[in-house]
């Protein structure tokens, strides 16, 4: 990416003729994510016209020592599903941070960093500081049998006491658990009630309680 001068304008060289996802992010006005084609022939000027936007602040400490976390990948689903933030968030010394450039409204907030369970919140913008504990969570050990892995693979769903896919990281918020081997392991999800639902029909759905620190097994068929 090259400036050419004062007014905003720039220039992306040498891309590949393709259809590209664009992303603009700046401090204080909305994320701007949209479409753009790439030609041989060279494109026409894009005009991108930020408006202001909200930030949701947030302070993520470790749960159980208390100590400051210092950073974490976050995910923003607006009212309709919709992604308007994936991405690393930096905190400071304190677990400060800011998911940026948020239009008002109500969003879900997942969070999660490096040996911790994911943590999943509703939250408006604009909003004060949110805090935010995390902590290791348990491990969910799953146990399949020739039945379960009969077409070498099975798909599973983990959804929640409240029937919604369980948030296992900010890049899968739907619960999805796919089994390759006889002996296949979960870790950091968050303590609580689940329910492990096939989705390929190839046993029950099994109830799964995780602790944390501690480690569940499921025997499958």
């Amino acid at each position: 990416m090259s400036a050419s001068d004062t007014t905003g304008r720039f220039a992306l060289e040498d891309l590949e003729p393709r259809g590209y996802t664009m992303t603009v992010r700046k401090s204080g006005v909305e994320l701007d994510q949209r479409g753009v084609q790439v030609s041989e022939t060279g494109s026409e000027d894009l005009v991108i016209e930020l408006r202001r936007g909200e930030g949701i602040g947030v302070q993520v400490r470790d749960g159980l020592f208390g100590v400051p976390v210092r950073g974490v990948m976050a995910r923003a689903l607006d009212a309709q599903g919709v992604s308007l933030f994936n991405g690393s968030v930096s905190l400071d010394s304190e677990g400060r941070g800011e998911i940026p450039s948020l239009r008002p409204g109500r969003y879900t907030l997942t969070l999660d960093a490096g040996g911790y369970a994911a943590t999943r919140l509703v939250v408006t913008a604009p909003a004060p500081l949110v805090l935010v504990t995390m902590t290791p969570g348990g491990s969910l050990e799953i146990r399949a049998g020739a039945q379960t892995l009969a077409g070498g693979r099975a798909e599973f769903k983990l959804l929640a006491a409240d029937g919604m896919p369980a948030a296992l990281s900010s890049f899968n918020i739907e619960g999805r658990v796919v089994i390759t081997s006889a002996q296949w392991r979960v870790s950091n999800v968050a303590p609580g009630r689940y329910t492990l639902v096939s989705q390929t029909g190839t046993s029950q759905p099994r109830d799964v309680v995780i602790t944390e620190g501690g480690a569940t097994v499921i025997e499958l068929p």
